[in-house]
């Protein structure tokens, strides 16, 4: 798992779980209570309900992860809208249990505390898991009175805080009343956003071609890395960031985009990011969003202000990729 180059499957990065079959998950399940099951000793089955145990954070690893909503796949019906929707709150629910696992139930256990807890990096920490995916129906949300209506409940009943606040920021974004921190979101006004083009390579401004939302998007062209950011007072609490990326339909997906918070502190050094990274689809406005809580002190130091930006990378040299309503939402106080 590890050479010279780096390690085959890094810790810190789970993506390889976007190729996991959850059929092969539930087999897994039924497998192991079929040993439990037919453990003829009571050390035998100490032992089975061990593995039985060790591989509930496993499963709820794999069955949360957001591998549709990385990957950028549209939904083409009403009914497959509808089926994101009702999956949302079992996931979100997996989500949970995977960071109480980890957290909480094994962090004292003597066989399965894990050494790398799942709040050691930023991509670990699964939240957001679940409830995000509400965004790859967004398009629906004007579209089907159903869809409209499944989010409206949830953004009044859901049990769960990421999933109401996903379904509050998706319909004040579709009826346009949202209040995001962060000024002109939608790129209408010029010095209301800074323009980072890494090393001169490629070129980004304001364009009136496309837009998301009133007249003007942001175009990054030929970009390998850089992209619009803003910085931001900071109050701890929770946060939801969304943006929306666009690129033309006859163009191969190349590249991808990071929606970032940056805390900063007082010297205006960054701390420890808190982002999610898509590969943008080619021919339609694609929904990217993600929630964390962010405390007052990171790594023992405090946190000053926030640098909130979308990171492009790796774009072709003739590619064009359009940013708008780049949003940051404070959503409350820090859960006590």
């Amino acid at each position: 798992w590890f050479s010279e180059e780096g390690q085959y499957l890094a810790f810190h990065f789970p993506d390889y779980l976007a190729d996991i079959d959850l059929e092969e998950i539930a087999a897994s399940r039924e497998w192991l209570e079929a040993a439990v099951a037919k453990a003829g000793t009571d050390r035998q089955r100490a032992r089975a309900e061990l593995l039985l145990r060790a591989f509930e954070y496993y499963e709820a690893s794999a069955i949360a992860y957001p591998r549709g909503d990385l990957a950028g796949a549209g939904i083409d019906s009403e009914e497959k809208a509808l089926a994101v929707i009702d999956s949302a709150e079992p996931r979100t629910a997996m989500a949970d249990k995977r960071r109480r696992l980890s957290l909480v139930e094994f962090a004292d256990h003597p066989v399965l505390v894990h050494p790398l807890a799942v709040n050691r990096g930023v991509a670990l920490t699964g939240e957001g898991w679940g409830a995000t995916s509400l965004w790859r129906v967004f398009e629906w949300i004007g579209r089907s009175d159903a869809v409209h209506s499944r989010i409206g409940g949830l953004a009044e009943t859901a049990d769960n805080q990421a999933i109401r606040d996903h379904a509050r920021i998706m319909l004040s974004v579709a009826d346009g009343t949202a209040e995001p921190i962060n000024p002109d979101p939608s790129f209408e006004e010029d010095g209301t956003w800074s323009l980072w083009v890494k090393e001169g390579i490629g070129s980004m401004g304001a364009t009136a071609e496309q837009a998301h939302s009133g007249e003007r998007s942001v175009l990054c062209e030929g970009m390998r890395r850089g992209g619009p950011n803003q910085t931001l007072a900071f109050e701890p609490g929770r946060y939801a960031a969304v943006c929306f990326a666009h690129t033309p339909e006859d163009q191969q997906p190349s590249g991808t985009i990071a929606l970032t918070i940056t805390p900063r502190d007082g010297n205006d050094e960054n701390l420890p990011s808190f982002s999610t990274t898509v590969t943008p689809q080619p021919g339609r406005w694609q929904a990217v969003a993600m929630n964390y809580e962010i405390p007052p002190r990171i790594n023992d130091t405090d946190v000053a202000t926030l640098m909130f930006l979308v990171v492009v990378s790796g774009l072709g040299e003739q590619n064009r990729l359009y940013l708008d309503d780049v949003m940051l939402f404070r959503l409350g106080p820090l859960d006590e």
